[in-house]
């Protein structure tokens, strides 16, 4: 019978949702600049940058999420 992995079962939960999260933070970033880009619309608006900030305000969390990966002993 094969048995579980506890510490890898972790570190792969870990990633994929520091690779989520970071996938919304490119939502943000695609919806704050690269739209307005499209549209020729851009501006320094508050809007704009409460994407940029929140963009990464996110990376950061999944920067954060990744170092709580564990080390196998």
């Amino acid at each position: 019978m094969r048995q579980r992995d506890p510490v890898g079962g972790h570190n792969e939960r870990m990633k994929l949702l520091a690779t989520s999260i970071n996938a919304v933070g490119l939502a943000f970033v695609v919806v704050g600049i690269v739209r307005p880009l499209v549209n020729a619309t851009i501006t320094a608006s508050p809007e704009t940058l409460g994407y940029i900030f929140g963009a990464l305000a996110l990376h950061a969390l999944a920067h954060y999420v990744v170092s709580q990966v564990e080390i196998d002993k």
